[in-house]
């Protein structure tokens, strides 16, 4: 893992932390069968309180954390983590990106 992933990692779920311990504290608002995972930037946060997840999502933008609209998947059944797209109980991968990080990553590791 390199360094910034793992700073990224520690500092998205530290972001999670606060967010969800200010919805409790101060909102009375607890999640419903809450899983999240964090890897990274990529961040996969499901549970069955659709309040909940509007309340996270609003706490941590009145924080001031910029989400990228276009990576941003809210609903039923459905999600993505590390380039994997899970829908209806099925899994599959985004072929375009992974092509793309496989000819990438080199480049980005070599010292130029």
């Amino acid at each position: 893992m390199r360094g910034t992933d793992f700073v990224h990692t520690l500092l998205n779920l530290a972001y999670f932390n606060i967010a969800r311990d200010f919805l409790d504290r101060w909102l009375g608002l607890l999640a419903d069968d809450l899983f999240h995972i964090h890897k990274g930037d990529d961040v996969w946060v499901d549970n069955k309180s659709w309040l909940w997840a509007s309340g996270l999502y609003n706490v941590m933008r009145q924080m001031d954390f910029v989400f990228q609209a276009g990576k941003q998947l809210f609903g039923f059944n459905i999600g993505e983590f590390l380039r994997v797209l899970y829908q209806s109980g099925k899994a599959q991968g985004y072929l375009m990106r992974c092509t793309g990080t496989l000819i990438l990553k080199p480049l980005q590791a070599s010292e130029l």
